[in-house]
């Protein structure tokens, strides 16, 4: 299962315990309209509704009930599962970088989790500043990593370099 798939399901059962997108974006450290869209994109990918949402509430469908009341203990197994080690956070309201040095330094001064590409935290994991968590959820790829601005603007040449790269073969 790919890990958005399974960040997807999470997501949706924190939002139907919860029965609010307001009190499960805050537990998840997300914004309501992100996870909003998280459960759209889910519920589409698996071509049925899993809730009812009206202005003032949120209740479950059938279907979404019977998938909460089947994967709920399976989700809560995987997230308390951290090799048998206890991960104590306390947080207190949001805290959300769009660059990854910012998440990376926010993870050294000790404000939370960070998903960065492992070559960019290595130094941090070898001086025992950041550890790894969930290491069987980050398979380690030995292909090509580019980074590059999400601006969509690029010249052709770049386009072309990015192009022959996504389509390479490695050996």
């Amino acid at each position: 299962m790919a890990r958005e798939n399974l960040n997807d399901l999470m997501a949706f059962i924190v939002v139907a315990r919860e029965k609010s997108f307001t009190k499960a974006a805050a537990h998840l450290g997300v914004s309501q309209s992100a996870l909003s869209h998280t459960i759209r994109t889910l519920e589409s990918r698996l071509g049925m509704k899993l809730l009812t949402r009206t202005t003032r509430s949120i209740s479950l469908t059938d279907i979404g009930q019977s998938m909460l009341d089947d994967l709920g203990p399976y989700i809560d197994g995987i997230q308390g599962r951290k090799e048998g080690k206890s991960l104590n956070v306390k947080v207190s309201g949001q805290l959300v970088f769009s660059r990854i040095y910012q998440n990376l330094q926010a993870a050294i001064e000790g404000y939370g989790l960070a998903y960065v590409p492992r070559d960019i935290a290595e130094k941090q994991l070898a001086h025992g500043e950041l550890i790894s968590v969930l290491e069987d959820w980050c398979p380690y790829w030995d292909g090509y990593y580019i980074y590059y601005p999400e601006n969509r603007n690029h010249s052709k040449a770049f386009q072309l370099v990015i192009d022959a790269l996504r389509h390479y073969k490695h050996p």
